[in-house]
């Protein structure tokens, strides 16, 4: 019984622990855990052990380093996505800290 009910079988992925949630329009959707085997794999480069980014002997080392295959955490699709929402927010803190300053002066 459990397991026809929580394992379900994908031609793609295979057999999932999944539920199944009826939604507000009648219509069932499959949620799947998500398994770790489908997270890419990243590799770091090592930092040397006597290197100190505070030390000014290091400082090209560091700013080789930093040049060097470096991504931004966010892909394209999820910047242009999470955007507008970073605009937002520091547009309402910008307002909120004009709106404490004027009442400093204010008082």
């Amino acid at each position: 019984m459990i397991l026809q009910f929580h394992f379900h079988t994908n031609p793609i992925i295979g057999t999932t622990f999944a539920v199944r949630v009826k939604t507000q329009d009648s219509e069932s959707k499959l949620y799947a855990l998500h398994k770790a085997a489908w997270t890419p794999i990243v590799r770091h480069i090592k930092i040397k052990q006597q290197a100190n980014p505070f030390d000014p002997e290091y400082a090209i080392y560091f700013k080789a380093r930093k040049g060097r295959n470096w991504t931004p955490a966010l892909d394209r699709q999820d910047y242009l996505r999470v955007k507008p929402a970073l605009k937002r927010q520091m547009a309402k803190e910008k307002e909120i800290a004009v709106k404490e300053c004027a009442a400093k002066f204010q008082a």
